[in-house]
């Protein structure tokens, strides 16, 4: 998921770029696609993430397949070598230990 969510920001900031470029100029062109980039790639989406995570992957779900399947050769050699060269994804996992440590820090506060 990582690597075609990656692939769809690489492809729409060269898109915006060339587009602004060619309608503005280069230097006018750079400048606002760059503030586009920035505002409407980076920070705007990051932001609502961030707020509403679980409803906006509930909503986005079918894009999210559509791109999958539209990436597929692109996106799982380079996953399946990126596995293989650092290994499989660990994720989170807690001990026991650390669990009640995190429970009784909550229940302080």
């Amino acid at each position: 998921m990582l690597i075609v969510v990656l692939l769809m920001i690489a492809l729409m900031n060269s898109a915006i770029s060339i587009l602004m470029a060619d309608i503005e100029g280069n230097i006018s062109g750079f400048l606002l696609s760059t503030s586009l980039i920035v505002i409407f790639a980076e920070i705007l989406p990051q932001a609502l993430v961030n707020r509403h995570p679980i409803v906006i992957g509930y909503y986005s779900r079918y894009v999210m397949w559509l791109f999958f399947g539209m990436f597929f050769l692109i996106s799982y050699p380079i996953s399946a070598i990126l596995e293989k060269l650092l290994g499989e994804e660990e994720g989170n996992v807690m001990s026991k230990n650390r669990m009640k440590k995190l429970f009784e820090y909550y229940e302080k506060q």
